[in-house]
């Protein structure tokens, strides 16, 4: 007797095939006989099939509990309400070792069919996504081209940094969502991708004062300001080299950044103000293309 995935709708409970006959299991699998021999009664086998299915439905439940059990641990871990070592035991079965770790965070959700694929791991579901800690991050990764699922995973690390590699885990996940690509730790270490793990709330002050100032209607040239300034920044605040850019001459770009000065208060020919003023125009960049991007 073999489970198999269900391949197509069939007529009926029964069907035959050379050398097998296949009843429905479940919404995704069926129970199918293979053999030369003298074949089951079909009905007989059906009745069988009702017995796995209780059976296998119970594991599942048992599974599920497992997972959000775990879940919940690491939970207290990242909160500091519970130490690593309590999850030795589970890291014991999967077959994970405790001194050498990655930790990769998924969608909600995906909890039962990521613990379908993953052969060696431990799996816990939270309120807000799927943690998975495994020996490696090449496991994860045949899984997310098998299902189509991007996630984020954390650097090699101890059980006893946990919390860290959790705390990786889910940043990388959320780069991983607004890129659609699967994100790692190398990721995390540039401006861009610190801005993008930010609420929209905390970066409003930055658009508020450094760049809405520069494009209202009492302000001459606005536009054409904001360009200067956003290409500046882009060509790490060289005069010469957006001057070239923008097809104008280098006077011409020191005399839009001086307005830039009186207008908003920050000279982008200073480092920290130039600093500022490059978080005030992703931001405001950031929030235009989410406006421009049509609703799914």
């Amino acid at each position: 007797l073999l489970i198999v995935p269900r391949s197509s709708v069939l007529d009926g409970t029964v069907h035959r095939k050379p050398d097998a006959i296949e009843v429905d299991l479940d919404d995704d699998e069926r129970l199918r006989w293979e053999g030369t021999g003298v074949a089951p009664d079909p009905a007989l086998l059906t009745r069988f099939a009702r017995v796995v299915h209780i059976a296998r439905r119970n594991e599942r439940v048992f599974e599920s509990n497992t997972r959000r059990r775990i879940g919940q641990l690491m939970t207290l871990v990242v909160e500091g309400l519970a130490q690593p070592a309590a999850l030795l035991p589970d890291l014991h079965r999967g077959g994970v070792d405790p001194e050498q770790l990655v930790v990769s965070a998924w969608p909600e959700g995906t909890g039962g069919l990521l613990s379908r694929l993953h052969s060696t791991a431990v799996i816990g579901e939270t309120a807000s996504d799927v943690l998975v800690i495994a020996p490696d991050g090449r496991q994860a990764r045949d899984v997310s081209k098998q299902v189509q699922l991007v996630f984020g995973y954390s650097s090699s690390l101890p059980l006893v940094d946990l919390a860290l590699g959790i705390g990786e885990a889910r940043a990388t996940l959320m780069l991983a969502r607004r890129r659609g690509t699967i994100a790692g730790p190398e990721t995390l270490a540039t401006l861009a991708a610190l801005l993008e793990q930010q609420p929209r709330s905390r970066l409003a002050p930055f658009v508020g004062q450094l760049v809405r100032p520069l494009v209202t209607t009492r302000v001459r040239g606005g536009a054409e300001l904001l360009d200067t300034l956003r290409t500046f920044i882009a060509h790490h605040g060289s005069v010469s080299a957006t001057a070239e850019a923008l097809f104008v001459h280098p006077n011409t770009v020191r005399h839009r950044l001086g307005r830039v000065r009186e207008i908003v208060g920050r000279d982008p020919l200073f480092d920290d103000d130039r600093i500022d003023l490059s978080i005030a125009v992703w931001a405001h960049d950031r929030a235009a293309r989410r406006t421009e991007t049509p609703a799914l």
